[in-house]
């Protein structure tokens, strides 16, 4: 059962007063090293963020350790509508801000795709975000998303939508020729715009 406008403000006012007493705690790491911030991001948390920023936080960039940004967080973990949250708001390191090892922000939901543990609804969830950020013009490790497709079940469920089925098109040879797979990572556009073709990424599951 959703809370009440009443519950959310009240949640709100309580967030804004710990917050007001301790300006240095949502960049304080707990002892996995993560900030509320990041721990917002990976979770999801729009609302959070939001308020954040209300408050007069900057949301930081690129962890200088790691490169890892908030968008890096929320991608790993196919949180589809912070990463819209996130690219919109532009002060976060863009969608192919890589990490130390290289990865761009699609590549960290990838990476997570790996994980055969995964039930079907994260699966989606993280094919959703890498087909919404290689919209936004996301690059994408062609290694990694060669790997992923190997799993059927992925593969089904990137050919939900009509950019999926494009990029499956593209990543087996089908669409582009023997170039296809090396474009997906040095291209700054998604497939859709490259290839001329009229295929909007649908959120919603095909028909």
């Amino acid at each position: 059962e959703s809370a009440s406008a009443s519950e959310v403000a009240a949640a709100r006012e309580k967030i804004m007063t710990i917050v007001a007493k301790n300006k240095g705690i949502l960049t304080e790491e707990d002892n996995k090293g993560y900030s509320p911030l990041e721990l917002a991001a990976y979770n999801g948390n729009v609302p959070a963020l939001s308020l954040f920023q209300e408050m007069g936080y900057q949301l930081k960039g690129a962890d200088a350790e790691t490169g890892v940004t908030l968008l890096h967080m929320a991608a790993m973990n196919g949180q589809v509508e912070m990463v819209d949250w996130l690219t919109a708001y532009g002060n976060v390191g863009g969608v192919n801000q890589k990490t130390v090892r290289g990865n761009t922000v699609a590549d960290a939901a990838l990476i997570a795709l790996k994980d055969k543990s995964l039930d079907e609804q994260k699966k989606n969830a993280l094919v959703e975000t890498t087909l919404l950020l290689m919209q936004k013009g996301g690059a994408v490790n062609s290694t990694y998303l060669k790997e992923v497709l190997k799993d059927p079940s992925v593969k089904a469920l990137f050919e939900q939508y009509d950019m999926g089925k494009s990029v499956v098109a593209e990543v087996m040879g089908q669409q582009s020729g023997s170039n296809a797979v090396s474009t997906l990572r040095s291209s700054a556009k998604p497939v859709a715009e490259r290839e001329g073709a009229s295929i909007p990424f649908e959120r919603e599951r095909r028909a």
